[in-house]
Parts: C-alpha cells; sequence; structure tokens
C-alpha cells in the first residue's frame, strides 16, 4: 500500500508513494498507459497529492494548466466547455486523470514539470 507523506513539498518526488485517496489511486492504477508508481510520484511532486490544490493557471493532483488543456477536459467530459467549467472538472481527480492520460499519451512525463 502507500503511505500518506507527513510533510507536503511541492516540487519534491519523494521514493515513498503519496496516498492519494482510495478512489484516485484506484484510477492511477486501473488501464493506465503509465507506470502507476510514477504518475503517483508525479501527483506527489505537483500537487503534494491534493486533488483540489490549485496554483494560478494549475488545477488539480496533476496541476494540469487549465487555459492550454481545456480542449481535452471537453473531450472528458463529452461537451464544449468555458474555462471556469474546465477549470472547476480538473478538481475532481477522475477528470483530472483522464485529462492527465490524454497528455501523457502526446508526450510521456514531458508536459510535467516534476519528473518521475
Amino acid at each position: 500500500g502507500s503511505v500518506a507523506l507527513p510533510a507536503r513539498r511541492r516540487g519534491y518526488v519523494s521514493p515513498e508513494l503519496v496516498d492519494v485517496g482510495s478512489e484516485a489511486l484506484s484510477a492511477l492504477h486501473s488501464s493506465r498507459p503509465w507506470p502507476s508508481v510514477d504518475a503517483q510520484r508525479v501527483v506527489q511532486c505537483e500537487s503534494g497529492g491534493d486533488w483540489a490544490e490549485t496554483n494560478g493557471d494549475h488545477a488539480g493532483g496533476f496541476q494540469i494548466a487549465v487555459s492550454q488543456h481545456m480542449d481535452k477536459v471537453a473531450r472528458v467530459l463529452g461537451h464544449p466547455v468555458s474555462y471556469d467549467e474546465a477549470f472547476a472538472a480538473l478538481l475532481n481527480s477522475e477528470v483530472n486523470i483522464a485529462v492527465a492520460e490524454i497528455i501523457y499519451l502526446d508526450g510521456h512525463w514531458s508536459a510535467w514539470s516534476c519528473q518521475p
């Protein structure tokens, strides 16, 4: 299993796994194109494992740049979205993970400042 780290430090990739919540953890592991341990490390580094984390234009566990990826949010949701709707949707772990998967398929982890 994973362990919760006592301190959250953005930009730090821990050798330990972060507790990202049981539903989110399940979504990270189920039928994704990435090694799940790598995904957990990126989420830990980007947001401290907090799916509600926001930082300017970036939202959710994977800290997805909303303005750059609204088209991908729309694909996941199945309809056009406003910026505010995309931002709010990315705070849902399932949507955040689904959009992260699309980004990952375009260039693996290159879109993230945090690398596994």
